[in-house]
């Protein structure tokens, strides 16, 4: 017998559907590999703004000072939380200086980025960064805010 030169047809069952051929199990989607925790955390960048009673326009100068200060005491604020736990080791916090926007009779906004870097080594657990931009924000609260109001009424 010869070939013939047609597709053979599909069957169809008694409702006119074609009928069901063999099926396989779904081949699952590669599971991507873990990706090691590298102990960094950035929190989420935020603002503080500074209500001035000098008659001065800020300079650069008065802009480094500020966020200089303002790093050291979230240095210092986070290592002092960090410390008193044998669960998590904080091995550097950074508060970095994004941009500072001035206008004359409104407060001055300056905003800041914050990294976190934990030892992934020697730490049980690793804060989430909702954890620590919990931390951060107590850190301008109540006692600790007037912390930070006195070091920065320090400044010249």
């Amino acid at each position: 017998p010869r070939p013939s030169p047609r597709p053979t047809p599909i069957p169809f069952g008694p409702t006119n559907q074609p009928t069901p051929g063999p099926t396989s199990a779904p081949t699952p989607a590669p599971t991507p590999e873990a990706v090691p925790d590298d102990g960094r955390r950035d929190l989420t960048p935020f603002g503080l703004a500074y209500t001035v009673t000098r008659p001065e326009v800020p300079g650069a100068i008065d802009y480094a000072e500020v966020a200089l200060l303002t790093n050291n005491y979230l240095e210092a604020y986070f290592e002092t939380f960090f410390g008193g736990t044998i669960f998590t080791r904080l091995d550097n916090f950074f508060t970095i200086f994004v941009s500072g926007n001035f206008f004359f009779a409104q407060p001055i906004q300056i905003d800041y980025e914050s990294i976190a870097y934990f030892d992934v080594e020697d730490s049980l657990s690793i804060p989430t960064v909702q954890d620590l931009d919990i931390l951060l924000r107590q850190a301008f609260e109540g006692e600790n805010l007037d912390e930070y109001l006195a070091q920065l009424s320090t400044l010249t």
